[in-house]
């Protein structure tokens, strides 16, 4: 079980957490369980891009690349209101014929 000061970064979609020796991972929030995504060394002298450092840009990349969600993609419509007007007018003549 992961300890609460594992957890190194967090956005609204994605998560840091480090994982000792190893380095660090990157997790997708999901419903029910979060997914690896990435996982990212410790730094060293030889690679110093390594480490937390990376695996918080890889956290604020992948959460600006990820599409918007399905309420937040179009603005919200009143009840039966159709969507395009090709739609519109075919209802529109829909309702005329009733």
């Amino acid at each position: 079980m992961y300890q609460l000061n594992q957890i190194k970064h967090e956005t609204a979609n994605f998560w840091v957490l480090d994982v000792g020796r190893k380095g660090f991972e990157v997790y997708q929030t999901g419903l029910t369980h979060s997914t690896r995504v990435a996982s990212i060394g410790r730094a060293t002298e030889q690679c110093p891009n390594l480490g937390l450092p990376r695996a918080i840009r890889e956290c604020e990349r992948r959460e600006r690349e990820l599409p918007p969600a399905i309420d937040q993609a179009e603005p919200s419509r009143p009840p039966g209101q159709v969507r395009d007007a090709a739609a519109r007018g075919a209802v529109g003549a829909a309702m005329a014929a009733q």
